[in-house]
């Protein structure tokens, strides 16, 4: 019973990091927009 336990717990902890790197491959090109415009923002205001 254990070792069932122990794998799906090794599962869900891999689905979980592929979900969190897939959001972050998302997420990163509009926090990298965000970032430079908020650079260009300031000197020019």
């Amino acid at each position: 019973m254990n070792k069932i336990i122990d794998i799906f717990a090794r599962a869900y902890q891999k689905k979980l990091t592929l979900i969190v790197i897939q959001t972050l491959r998302i997420l990163f090109p509009l926090i990298l927009l965000g970032s430079f415009a908020e650079v260009i923002k300031l000197p020019f205001l």
